[in-house]
């Protein structure tokens, strides 16, 4: 091997090495950027559009709803399903931000959840029918 051919060899190593630290500091940059549009938006139209389903199963008659867990992890809030007397059922319901994408996922048996959301094109109704989805497999597990 010649002096060039390790020259080169090592300088593409620092190359690669010093795209890689680029690569994530980008990837920490628009990690912080998905937390505070999740924060400041995508949170409360999760919070309102589950709390907004609840509220309306339970004035139909559900003897089902969704509570809010109170100690939640950055980028997820997981809903708990109760019954009206307060009794809390094994069922949940989780939203988390991975990678720019919200996903919807619960422990209730037979959901057909929708598909993960770019997490700036998440909507009011995107939530709501994910929530509706869990309640009424609830009820229908009941």
């Amino acid at each position: 091997m010649t002096v060039d051919e390790r020259t080169d060899a090592i300088r593409r190593f620092q190359e690669h090495e010093a795209e890689a630290q680029r690569r994530q500091v980008q990837r920490e940059r628009q990690r912080k950027e998905d937390l505070a549009t999740w924060s400041s938006a995508v949170l409360p139209t999760i919070n309102q559009s589950v709390q907004g389903v609840s509220q309306d199963f339970v004035a139909r008659g559900s003897p089902f709803l969704f509570s809010a867990i109170p100690v939640q992890m950055e980028g997820s809030v997981i809903y708990r399903v109760k019954t009206t007397e307060g009794v809390r059922l094994f069922a949940k319901l989780e939203f988390d931000l991975t990678y720019g994408e919200v996903i919807a996922s619960s422990t209730v048996a037979g959901t057909h959840l929708p598909s993960s959301v770019p997490l700036i094109e998440l909507s009011r109704e995107w939530a709501e029918a994910a929530a509706e989805e869990v309640l009424i497999a609830v009820l229908n597990a009941a």
